[in-house]
């Protein structure tokens, strides 16, 4: 056995072998030393791009999500504005047609008009041609008689263009009301309440002065001025923002 262990350490192909060995179990063990190395850097690295992937969908849908906040408040403010112009342009038409139905007013004595000059004059104000043909047939047999008839309809026909101007003014408030505050909605209530009171007057004046409370132009200024100061407010963004920039719940109505 000695003499066999001698014989093979004296034998150089044994270092070569040994030699041989060693360099191969070196690299087995360096082929193992990269290849976990290099399985344990692809799972990091999926598992890293995992990440990454996870975190650029959180912050595309709370981009997404902070765009759909802005865009929604945008156009929320941008219907806000659409709606007080709307509103204020019906009701500043309405307090004019309803105001001019009473005052000091300049009126025609039609006594320089002939017969054609009357016709257009109707004509002008949109009076059915029916009528038209009635105040003319009355013209050739009393002229005075003729004229009044005239402006009888005339006046009917003006109040009931105030009373339209005053319906749509109305529509389009309870159209638009979700984008005002219940205090706002308040005030344009009141104007309507005053001219409603008006308009009664204008319709059955002897019952007004009856009652001895015949209103006056004055309360119809300062109601439509108190819808202007409501509206500009709304308008500077005192309306469904409140100061922290978020929406405040809209008016319940029904």
């Amino acid at each position: 056995m000695l003499e066999s262990l001698r014989a093979l350490l004296s034998d150089p192909w044994t270092y070569g072998f040994v030699a041989a060995l060693g360099v191969v179990l070196g690299l087995i063990r360096l082929y193992l030393e990269r290849r976990i190395v290099a399985g344990v850097d692809h799972r990091f690295a999926e598992r890293l791009e995992a990440h990454k992937q996870s975190l650029q969908m959180t912050a595309d849908v709370a981009r997404y999500e902070l765009e759909k906040d802005l865009s929604l408040s945008n156009l929320y403010t941008a219907n806000q504005h659409v709606a007080a112009v709307e509103v204020y342009r019906a009701i500043r038409q309405a307090h004019g047609y309803c105001a001019n139905l009473r005052g000091v007013r300049q009126q025609l004595t039609f006594e320089e008009f002939n017969r054609a000059d009357l016709a257009a004059h109707m004509t002008r104000f949109e009076v059915p041609q029916g009528k038209q043909d009635e105040v003319l047939v009355v013209l050739g047999q009393d002229r005075s008689a003729a004229i009044e008839n005239m402006r009888e309809y005339l006046r009917l026909m003006e109040v009931q263009r105030a009373e339209s101007k005053l319906g749509e003014a109305k529509n389009a408030t309870y159209l638009n009301e979700l984008y005002f505050e219940d205090a706002t909605i308040d005030v344009i209530d009141s104007f309507f309440r005053v001219l409603d009171d008006w308009m009664a007057y204008i319709v059955l004046p002897a019952k007004g002065e009856a009652q001895g409370d015949l209103p006056h132009k004055d309360s119809l200024d300062e109601a439509l001025e108190a819808v202007q100061v409501a509206l500009r407010a709304h308008l500077q963004g005192s309306g469904s923002h409140g100061a922290d920039g978020k929406l405040r719940p809209p008016r319940n109505v029904g």
